[in-house]
């Protein structure tokens, strides 16, 4: 259970993801039109030149040639006008609602901070197969599949390979979805706060846990000195005992053979010392002094 402090500040931690929560569907409520934007983003206008003037790959798909940065736009030429503007309409909004976009230099990576963490966002032409044959002779002969592009847009967020992905569709084109683009980016980014949100909470219960079992580590230790302890008390009292009924047995066996078993005597003594050995071991009697009890002293010696 979260203590006082700690539930507070869940509370308030509740309510900023909740108050994130309500700029999203406010954007995704609104409406992003794409003709009634006439200011070009600086780095859309970089990359408009490095992209144009750039070579294209086997699939036609546009490189720039410079070490600049660039955005993140994997299209041919007859698509990066389009893809360019649906760029520049996505920063914009972006940075009209507070979340600054970056352009990684000579790697084409595209990001935006949004709630505090970075999410990447890139646009792609879909390609299609156009063709499949080897290339080399003899046993180096390599297969080769040839794609062309198909003039459809694809905006990638966060894992390109796994994240989120809007593309155009038959009866409409990513133009008209921009307002859930930019609403995509920003669920990308609340969901990393709520991940961040939801590991400080493991973090917290995870330290309760180790902390509880540090606790219950330390009790089961003592319970089991105390446990050994008692063991080692019942089988000293039992061994006493064992003695002392011993030395009963062999005070009689003297006695009935005639000795001479007083005080002075070898016997008597004997049974006096066996008796002292009795109680030094049986915890209910205080234990008389031995020589054993210097044993200690020769530890270095």
């Amino acid at each position: 259970m979260l203590g006082s402090a700690d539930a507070a500040c869940h509370g308030c931690d509740a309510a900023a993801t909740h108050a994130e929560l309500l700029r999203v569907k406010e954007v995704e409520s609104g409406t992003i039109e794409l003709g009634s934007i006439e200011k070009r983003h600086k780095m859309v206008i970089a990359s408009e030149n490095r992209l144009s003037s750039g070579r294209p790959d086997r699939d036609q798909i546009l490189e720039s040639r410079s070490t600049g940065p660039c955005l993140a736009v994997r299209v041919a030429a007859g698509t990066l006008n389009r893809a360019l503007n649906i760029m520049n309409a996505i920063m914009l909004t972006l940075e009209s609602e507070g979340f600054p976009v970056s352009v990684g230099r000579g790697i084409h990576e595209t990001s935006t901070t949004i709630f505090g963490y970075k999410i990447k966002f890139a646009i792609f032409e879909k390609l299609e197969v156009t063709g499949r044959r080897e290339e080399g002779d003899g046993i180096w002969k390599t297969k080769v599949v040839d794609h062309a592009p198909t003039g459809n847009l694809e905006l990638r967020m966060g894992d390109f390979t796994y994240g989120l992905k809007l593309r155009d569709r038959k009866k409409e084109k990513l133009e008209s979805m921009l307002a859930g683009c930019v609403g995509d980016l920003m669920r990308l980014g609340r969901s990393e706060v709520l991940a961040a949100e939801a590991k400080r909470l493991r973090e917290i219960e995870e330290a309760r846990r180790r902390e509880e079992l540090w606790k219950l580590s330390d009790e089961v230790r003592k319970e089991e000195e105390r446990v050994k302890e008692l063991e080692g008390w019942v089988t000293s009292w039992s061994h006493a005992k064992e003695i002392r009924e011993f030395v009963t047995a062999l005070e009689a066996y003297w006695v009935a053979r005639g000795e001479d078993i007083s005080q002075s005597s070898s016997h008597g003594q004997r049974l006096n010392w066996m008796r002292q050995q009795a109680d030094r071991l049986d915890p209910l009697v205080e234990s008389p002094p031995s020589v054993l009890d210097r044993k200690h002293e020769l530890r270095y010696w």
